[in-house]
């Protein structure tokens, strides 16, 4: 099968809806399809790609627009490569706010329909988030907001005409269905490639990365906050629940961010660890190489989700933390939809309460989940061939 991936931004590293479709491209070949990526509106190049690139004879065709070119509709280049390519399927991997300014899909709607006037082959739209304040309790400016993106997406989902559709999670399944998209769930896997490591191996260079004594570690438990760290996150009282359940079990707390946070991200954690410390402690890895993340996550005790619960499908950061038998607490319950009932997760989720300790000793209770992205590639390629 050949498949041409619409994405807004291929930068490495700078964008997880373009991670993901790198990790899942890559995985699709290796089963023997072709695919292409069409990266059409990437705020990081600074001059758009005007031609097929290939890194490698085996490697996608990859066309990069940058954001100044899609804003002046100069996009030839993007619809001579998925013309010359003649795909099977087009898939449109939709978060508003990477094709538009303020996620309002005007003139944004024109530009994508165009790349695939004339094509013979079908459409596929995933969905990675929604519309903004669809949240009970949201401000009025993110209401108002979300009301007018809302209205443009039922729109554009009616001329894009999928014959398929996903989303990640149970959540956005059914805020979906209130514009009449009938999405089926295609589960996220993790941003980042499991390197295999026996876990005490993993800990010790995790120590160390951290400058902390092997000695004593057994009255330690290591927490992880993986990845972007939005303002919401900042919730003290929970955090300082969090550290106060742990004491009471006798051990000393110790969190750490890792990854990208964000530059608001980056000043959350700071203000956070200003009103926290010394009760809990406070370190930094920050972003690394991929090989010694994936060996620092799998060494962490559990792992603290910046998700909101009812959505925490969609987060490829708790997928990650997930895939390699970490559980993950979610302290965000801010988010809940109107009529919407918040969904069944994984084992290794848990709201976080007063019996945290109790929970999370019950997580190694179940397999880990055998969600990763040559799974997620064959269930994509099975839907998409009924």
């Amino acid at each position: 099968m050949k498949i041409s991936f619409v994405v807004s931004c291929y930068t490495p590293g700078k964008d997880g809806v373009g991670d993901y479709v790198r990790r899942l491209v890559g995985a699709l070949h290796e089963q023997g399809h072709r695919c292409q990526i069409i990266a059409v509106a990437d705020r990081y190049a600074l001059t758009s790609d005007t031609s097929n690139i290939r890194t490698a004879s085996d490697a996608p065709d990859i066309v990069r627009i940058n954001w100044t070119d899609w804003c002046q509709n100069r996009l030839e280049p993007a619809r001579a490569g998925i013309k010359a390519f003649a795909p099977d399927w087009v898939s449109l991997q939709m978060v508003c706010f990477g094709y538009a300014h303020r996620g309002l899909l005007f003139d944004a709607q024109r530009r994508l329909l165009g790349l695939v006037r004339g094509l013979v082959a079908r459409r596929h739209m995933m969905w990675h988030e929604a519309w903004a304040g669809a949240g009970v309790g949201s401000p009025l400016r993110h209401r108002v907001l979300g009301l007018l993106q809302r209205r443009l997406l039922a729109r554009f989902q009616q001329r894009w005409a999928a014959l398929a559709t996903h989303t990640s999670n149970e959540g956005y399944r059914q805020l979906l269905a209130t514009i009449g998209v009938d999405a089926k769930i295609l589960p996220l896997f993790g941003g980042l490639p499991v390197v295999p490591v026996h876990r005490e191996l993993a800990r010790n260079l995790l120590l160390d990365r951290l400058c902390l004594p092997c000695t004593g570690d057994s009255n330690r438990w290591i927490a992880g906050v993986f990845g972007s760290i939005p303002p919401e996150w900042e919730d003290v009282p929970a955090l300082a629940s969090i550290g106060a359940q742990v004491a009471a079990s006798g051990h000393q707390l110790v969190m750490v961010q890792l990854g990208r946070a964000g530059p608001a991200g980056e000043l959350v954690w700071q203000r956070v660890a200003e009103e926290l410390t010394p009760q809990i402690t406070f370190l930094r890895i920050g972003e690394t190489d991929e090989s010694s993340l994936s060996m620092y996550l799998s060494a962490l005790d559990f792992g603290i989700s910046t998700t909101p619960w009812i959505v925490s499908g969609k987060s490829s950061t708790n997928a990650a933390l997930i895939e390699r038998g970490v559980p993950v607490v979610v302290t965000r319950n801010d988010c809940q939809f109107r009529s919407i009932k918040a969904p069944e997760c994984s084992p290794w989720l848990f709201r976080l309460d007063n019996s945290l300790v109790a929970q999370l000793g019950t997580a190694h209770l179940h397999p880990v989940p055998a969600v990763s992205v040559r799974h997620v590639a064959l269930q994509l390629i099975r839907q998409l061939s009924l």
